[in-house]
């Protein structure tokens, strides 16, 4: 049985990126990843007001590994992402903002150091080139 991996991704009025992310997380989990790991992908809209709820039900009715937490209202980033991991099955949770700005091809490099024994991996984000 392959380890089934959480991605938590906290959702703030982010109708416009949704979509975009899960087709990304899936085309590389059941691309690069599809020998090695299991996947769900479980969304935790934080009181969006833009729509975003509502794409988030139909994905979730769409795809078997989709799951939805719907805040009663915006408790913000931290809280939504501490539901996440109260919700999440997977034997390890990676989280993803859903904007878009963490690159989803990261994940399999995060998920390598994790099979080695490390418990926790986060990505740092490089901004020594430019000035």
């Amino acid at each position: 049985m392959r380890p089934l991996i959480s991605i938590v991704s906290p959702v703030y009025n982010e109708r416009e990126t949704i979509e975009r992310l899960l087709a990304e997380i899936q085309q590389f989990f059941r691309g690069q990843l599809r020998d090695a790991f299991d996947f769900e992908v479980l969304f935790v809209d934080d009181g969006s007001t833009d729509g975003s709820t509502k794409i988030l039900t139909r994905l979730s009715r769409e795809h078997d590994n989709v799951r939805v937490v719907v805040l009663s209202r915006n408790f913000g980033h931290q809280a939504a992402v501490s539901a996440g991991y109260h919700y999440a099955s997977g034997d390890a949770i990676v989280t993803m903002d859903s904007d878009l700005q963490h690159p989803v091809a990261l994940v399999g490099e995060m998920l390598s150091r994790w099979r080695e024994g490390y418990d926790v991996v986060y990505a740092v984000r490089d901004c020594s080139h430019g000035g």
